[in-house]
């Protein structure tokens, strides 16, 4: 390569990581489609640029642009097969449209980084929406014994210990300590209320106490109407 294509390139690089810079601050201040701009423009100056592939399939997500992230991500797996970064987002992305591959991308993935809590929940996920509940809920179980659990993933946990195991004791545990955590979590009222409403389920003072609740009675379809207003109040959309 002579001095002249040699300047050329590094001005091109130069102009690409500045445009990059810019996406980067769009990013951050919420303005996705003037991110992706810059994100597009510093591609055209260096078509090989990983970071600019990351940076433009994760603004491509905050913008749901599901597919053109994909995309993305799959350019970046094409040159780094196994890149985690790629992997995991092009994981959650599937988890959209294509939920076995999803599952395959995370089992992948957790191949490469076993300890990654978030990935062991997507992929939890994926195996829910592939119809192996039983499964998701052993990784969740895992999740909670040997971390300090998400209220999500609380959450998660006690749905399928109700839905695989019909345990409405455990379910109603996990719940109303995501609930303790995170007063805010809409499903984990629905929930909460779908379990005591199915089970005639009594709360017990603890649980009470954990959801701020310590008024409640004993009557479980009162309990679950109450709780069904939490949900409401939230933003679900109950009829």
């Amino acid at each position: 390569m002579n001095q002249s294509n040699q300047a050329q390139q590094q001005k091109a690089m130069l102009e690409s990581e500045h445009s990059r810079a810019e996406g980067l601050k769009h990013e951050k201040a919420g303005n996705y489609p003037q991110a992706i701009e810059c994100f597009q423009k510093a591609l055209t100056l260096c078509p090989g640029s990983y970071n600019a592939w990351i940076n433009m399939g994760v603004v491509l997500i905050k913008a749901q642009q599901y597919k053109a992230a994909e995309e993305a991500f799959r350019k970046v797996l094409k040159f780094s097969p196994d890149d985690t970064v790629a992997l995991n987002n092009l994981g959650y992305v599937l988890l959209h449209s294509n939920p076995q591959e999803a599952e395959n991308i995370f089992k992948r993935y957790l191949e490469l980084k076993p300890r990654d809590v978030q990935a062991q929940y997507n992929y939890s996920i994926a195996l829910q929406q592939n119809d192996k509940s039983a499964q998701a809920l052993d990784i969740l179980e895992q999740l909670v014994a040997q971390t300090s659990p998400q209220p999500i993933i609380l959450n998660n946990t006690g749905l399928l210990a109700f839905n695989v195991k019909n345990d409405a004791d455990t379910a109603v545990t996990h719940i109303t300590h995501a609930l303790s955590l995170q007063p805010d979590l809409m499903m984990g009222w629905y929930n909460l209320a779908m379990i005591v409403a199915k089970r005639q389920f009594i709360l017990n003072d603890e649980h009470k106490r954990l959801i701020g609740m310590n008024d409640l009675g004993d009557d479980a379809n009162e309990t679950a109407t109450r709780l069904l207003e939490k949900a409401r109040d939230l933003g679900l959309p109950i009829e």
